[in-house]
């Protein structure tokens, strides 16, 4: 079942992430395949035509995005993959394990976050710019919060020692435009709001 409530035939066995354009949805789950869940790219088209499936050689599908008309699935293992009729074809994007895209345009904006120190080698997350212009360690933590585009800045809630505090930079550049503590936010408050 998509966002819509609209029923899709497909053979995964679950799905994690979905993605409509003008021709139909791609959708990133598992499909049991020899004993073991191997993670697929699907392609469910608006019309009669065929699915397609694509496998992942690593990771899980995180996350869809377009640019310039190309689709494009982010992998969990730190990938940047775009989709092509018969295949997924590697890309020129610099792309960190567990990243999630914040921003698309005008520049593909991602984010990860810092690992928890016993339990995780990053130890420190970071917010990059996926052409390789700039990338800046930040230790965000908190996922019920993840950075956001605000006012044409990007904004990230930073968590060390029990403090907070909202950076905002500038998607440009990465330089940090404001840093500015904040007390613990309420779990319904927007982070542009902050």
């Amino acid at each position: 079942m998509l966002p819509n409530d609209i029923k899709v035939p497909n053979d995964l066995d679950s799905i994690n992430t979905t993605f409509e354009s003008n021709d139909g949805w791609f959708i990133g789950g598992y499909k049991i395949i020899d004993e073991s869940n191997a993670a697929v790219v699907v392609f469910v088209p608006n019309d009669e035509s065929a699915i397609k499936y694509w496998s992942l050689d690593t990771g899980y599908v995180s996350q869809f995005f377009k640019v310039n008309d190309s689709f494009y699935v982010l992998s969990s293992a730190g990938e940047a993959l775009k989709i092509e009729k018969d295949r997924l074809v590697a890309t020129s994007y610099k792309v960190k394990p567990k990243s999630t895209l914040i921003v698309e345009e005008p520049y593909l904006i991602a984010c990860h976050p810092r690992g928890w120190a016993k339990l995780s080698s990053v130890n420190t997350g970071s917010c990059y710019r996926l052409d390789g212009v700039w990338d800046i360690d930040l230790s965000w933590t908190h996922i019920g919060t993840p950075p956001k585009l605000c006012d044409g800045n990007l904004k990230v809630l930073i968590t060390t020692n029990k403090s907070w505090s909202v950076v905002s930079i500038d998607l440009e550049t990465g330089e940090t435009l404001q840093s500015r503590k904040v007390a613990k936010p309420k779990s319904d408050v927007s982070l542009c709001e902050l």
